[in-house]
């Protein structure tokens, strides 16, 4: 029984021993299974995430082609307008695997260019706009002649106005429907002039030095700026909001930075302190700030080129991390930030391994004392990063070099230690990798410099750069070409704006200037340089809570000086009184300046008056009459004073500030002009100038003969110095008048005067009008005759002898249109060396993408019109062809004075049939109307009109723009990424 019971408990005992087996091994199976869950949840997410990742890189790719077909569509377009080639409204493209749909909407003289670049399902749209550079003339008067005068012949009309410089004669029948205005002191004299242009004088824009612009004035907003140019060379800057506590982000889109696009870039709670900005390859903004509300390093990585599409990161969160940072972006176009760690007091760096920095490996990079409050980063040519520093401990600068990637291997070196220094430090590297850093010394109050000579600073040569007053808080570096420092920093003696220009390796030797002086400006200062090696500074304006840039345009940075108000002194080389007639500047344009006042001035001990009694004479410097390229252009002045031979008058130019459109005076630097001198002032009535080095180019014209209006009836009114035999309807200025003119004045009958009649006044005494100057200068015909030129030449004559299209062309020889019926279109500026015969129903007319604007066909010789040829503008309404020529015959001999031949009547133009959409201009010649001709416009040194020859003046005349052909004026305005 005993036995029975031991062998039932030795079973009992297997029984449980098998099933304790069994336990463990279903344990074992179910431990095996959580493990194998365990481990395809782990690799499904690792598979997730490096898909996510593969697939955001991929977006990202797409995102880039995108960007270049979008830019690709851009240029296609552009090429396509410039060069007259066919494009529609809508164009697609394909570049690669991408495709861009370009569209075009033209307003005007604007063209708006859209190109949608797509791959995928990324798409990116680039903007720019073309504006149609075109050379306006104004032609106010039916008939605008010079001192040659006008003859009428019987019945021969001008419906219109006219302006005159000589004599007006009509015979019986000789009528001018509107006012006749004839000026006094025909063909005056060249008297005082000065012709030497070896310089140029700038003016109506602020010159030299630095263009200051307000970029932001919002609010107080400007703080801890940061700088970076595009490849534009338009500045970005990052800076502080500090009246909503935000980033804000300024993409300037001219080099003045006067307009721009500003965007808030963070607005989550309390954004505030130091901003830190780098640019990626696509211009896109990469910017490191602090988080004040939440003591965060924030990252912020913009998508577009306005900030407006973004990421933002959080780089670290423990404790208050990031109230100073410095931002670089690495070769794999990830960034690097160098960054304090405030509760600490250590230096930090983040070497980002993704584009929005989510992934990243953080090192504290030094952790002895309390240092990084005001910290720099660089990064080498091996991509490890250079950090300057300062140890709030100690006082002193210390200097890290990184000696690998994310900088857990390192060197520091202390570099200055003497009293309180290293605040306010900036580091630049050299091109052997040798940092470069700006710092303040706080114990001398003065900025210093120090040129490490080896890789880790312990050689290096320590400059004391300004020590006038309290300078050197704020500087940033940036090297120059020739391997020396340029430092913006800040003047707390003088609240100012301060720039150091080093012209040797260790600033021993420099140029210091004050940038801006305006009050309390110069605060968190960032410097670049633009490709013209000339510094671009973004900085606060203190005073006016105002983000403020400087464009320096010279080496030195030096202040700018208004240069709005420009004169020159004369004497009169005659030995008698005589009237001044007009004068004439060497001048040319940048841009497209308004017009302006031009004024003969009193001398006041050696400069122009300043007040109203002082002003002699003024007159309008029209800006259509000059162009880019120099050019003689005349002023004529609403009164003619009597000038005094050895008295000293002022010839001055009266101009308002705008620094992209302004004029260039020729100037004799050697200032050979013995009886005068330049000058010039921010305000001419203020009566402070400055001297100019050198003498400005001039003509003075003076004297003349009086004129008079003989034998022509005028509807409208008289401005002249004589009226005989003449019926004037309307009223007469002048200072003589014969009885039977006077009589008829003051009685005018009908039908000779339209009715109702009206008794018109007399003027007796009245000045004599202006000489006026002809509304296309040589300037602008100089420019025309290169724009023909760029065309390419055909050598000897050109015969059309079928229909055609030309231009811009020059043709050495005649153009010549005699066979039957045959059309010229004009698609560019066409420039004869000979002369211009068209006969037999042959029409000229410009080509329809001229649009509204005018198209011109000009000659040296004659040009000739008969027998039903015909012209017209483009089309468009305002779009007009002018035949112009060059040849100086006037009717009064068969050659002119260069010993040209003379055409027909012994002019410039003759035009035997009807001639309307088209505008003949003689300049220094005779344009003779035959009979029963009826032309829309001529001006003219001289003009005849045979009998019943009539003129009807087109009121669209009053505005022409002229261009070089459909497409050569267009220009790029600008430039960007749309949404």
């Amino acid at each position: 029984m005993e036995k029975e019971i031991q062998k039932n408990f030795i079973a009992l005992q297997k029984a449980k021993s098998y099933q304790l087996k069994a336990e463990r091994g279903f344990a074992a199976i179910v431990s095996l299974l959580a493990i194998m869950s365990m481990s395809v949840v782990f690799a499904s997410g690792f598979l997730f995430v490096t898909l996510r990742g593969i697939e955001g890189m991929q977006a990202q790719t797409n995102s880039i082609q995108g960007y270049y077909a979008s830019e690709a569509g851009i240029e296609d377009a552009i090429y396509r307008i410039k060069n007259n080639k066919n494009i529609g409204t809508e164009t697609v493209v394909t570049v690669g695997s991408a495709t861009a749909t370009t569209t075009i909407a033209t307003v005007g003289r604007i063209k708006t260019i859209i190109a949608e670049g797509a791959l995928a399902n990324a798409t990116r749209k680039v903007q720019t706009e073309l504006e149609l550079s075109a050379d306006e003339t104004d032609f106010h008067y039916g008939v605008q002649v010079g001192e040659g005068g006008v003859e009428m012949d019987q019945n021969s009309t001008i419906t219109g106005s006219i302006y005159s410089n000589g004599n007006v004669t009509g015979s019986s029948g000789a009528r001018i429907t509107g006012d006749a205005w004839i000026a006094g002191g025909a063909s005056p004299t060249l008297d005082a002039k000065w012709e030497v242009q070896n310089a140029d004088l700038a003016f109506g824009a602020a010159v030299g030095g630095s263009v200051i612009t307000t970029v932001d004035s919002t609010g107080d907003t400007g703080e801890y700026t940061s700088i970076a140019l595009g490849s534009d060379g338009f500045a970005r800057i990052s800076y502080m909001d500090n009246s909503n506590d935000d980033l804000k982000f300024a993409r300037c889109t001219n080099a003045d930075c006067t307009s721009s696009v500003r965007t808030a870039v963070d607005t989550a709670g309390e954004v505030y302190e130091v901003t830190s900005l780098a640019l990626d390859a696509n211009d896109f903004g990469y910017i490191s700030y602090y988080h004040d509300g939440n003591d965060d390093q924030k990252f912020t990585r913009c998508t577009n080129a306005d900030c407006s599409a973004k990421n933002t990161t959080i780089v670290e969160s423990s404790g208050n991390v990031g109230d100073t940072s410095a931002i670089k972006i690495g070769s794999d176009g990830f960034a690097r930030i160098a960054y304090f760690q405030d509760d600490a007091g250590d230096v930090k760096f983040a070497q980002c391994t993704n584009a929005d920095c989510t992934a990243k490996n953080i090192t504290t990079v030094d952790a002895t004392n309390y240092a990084g409050e005001w910290l720099s980063l660089a990064l080498g040519s091996n991509g490890f990063a250079r950090i300057s520093y300062h140890d709030d401990t100690n006082n002193e600068l210390k200097f890290i070099r990184c000696t690998n990637d994310d900088c857990t291997n390192k060197n520091i070196t202390l570099i200055d230690t003497t009293n309180d220094v290293g605040k306010y430090n900036s580091l630049v590297l050299d091109a052997s990798n040798f940092a470069q850093i700006s710092y303040y010394d706080a114990s001398g109050e003065n900025l210093k410099f120090v040129r490490c000579t080896n890789e880790d600073c312990t050689s290096k040569n320590i400059t004391t750069v300004d020590s006038s007053g309290d300078v050197g808080q704020y500087s940033s570096i940036a090297l120059g070409s020739d391997g020396f420092a340029r430092i913006s920093y800040y003047d707390e003696s003088n609240t100012a704006l301060k720039f150091v220009r080093c012209t040797n390796a260790d600033c021993t030797t420099k140029n210091i200037s004050t940038v801006d002086n305006a009050a309390s400006v110069g605060k968190y200062t960032s410097v670049t340089l633009g490709s013209d090696g000339f510094a671009r500074i973004s900085y606060f304006d203190d005073s006016n809570d105002d983000l403020k840039f400087a464009r320096c345009i010279d080496n030195d940075c030096t202040p700018s000086q208004q240069r709005l108000d420009v004169a020159q002194s004369f004497q009169l080389a005659t030995s008698t009184a005589s009237a001044v007639r007009r004068v004439s500047l060497y001048i040319k344009k940048v841009g497209t300046p308004s017009d302006i006042t031009v004024r003969i001035m009193k001398d006041e001990g050696g400069r122009p008056g300043d007040s109203g009694s002082d002003v002699l004479a003024s007159g309008t410097l029209s800006a259509s009459a000059v162009t880019t390229n120099y050019g003689w252009v005349d002023i004529s002045f609403t009164t003619n004073p009597t000038l005094n031979p050895g008295t000293t008058y002022w010839i001055m130019t009266d101009t308002s500030l705008d620094n992209n459109n302004y004029w260039v005076w020729g100037l004799d630097s050697a200032g050979g002009y013995a009886q005068g001198s330049a000058k010039f002032s921010d305000d001419w009535d203020n009566g402070v100038w400055s001297n100019i080095t050198g003498d400005l180019d001039f003509r003075v014209w003076v004297g003349g003969t009086d004129t008079s209006l003989d034998g022509v009836v005028v509807e409208g009114d008289v401005h002249t110095h004589s009226i005989t035999n003449s019926s004037v309807c309307g009223d007469a200025y002048y200072q003589y008048i014969d009885t039977n003119s006077l009589n008829f004045l003051n009685a005018p009958t009908s039908p000779t005067c339209p009715t109702p009649l009206t008794n018109g006044t007399a003027y007796p005494g009245s000045i004599d009008p202006p000489l006026l100057g002809m509304p296309i200068s040589q300037g602008n015909i100089d420019k025309w005759k290169t724009d023909a030129q760029a065309g390419g030449t055909i050598a000897g004559n050109y015969t059309v002898s079928s229909n055609v299209s030309l231009g811009p062309k020059e043709i050495t020889g005649d153009l010549v249109m005699t066979s039957n019926n045959k059309i010229l279109i004009v698609t560019g500026t066409i420039y004869v060396q000979g002369n211009i015969d068209i006969s037999n129903g042959s029409t000229i007319q410009c080509d329809a993408g001229y649009g509204a604007n005018s198209c011109v066909i000009m000659a040296d010789g004659w040009i000739h019109v008969s027998n039903n040829g015909a012209f017209s503008g483009s089309g468009t309404a305002g779009s007009y062809l002018m035949m112009l020529t060059t040849l100086a015959c006037d009717g009064t001999g068969a050659t002119s004075p260069d010993g040209k031949a003379c055409g027909h009547h012994d002019g410039a133009v003759d035009v035997h049939n009807q001639a309307t959409g088209v505008i003949f201009y003689a300049t220094d010649g005779m344009i003779n109307l035959h009979n029963g001709v009826n032309i829309t416009e001529a001006t003219a040194y001289k003009l005849r009109l045979d009998n019943t020859a009539t003129i009807t003046y087109d009121v669209g005349l009053s505005n022409v723009n002229f261009s070089s052909g459909p497409s050569a004026g267009w220009a790029i305005s600008g430039w960007k990424e749309v949404q």
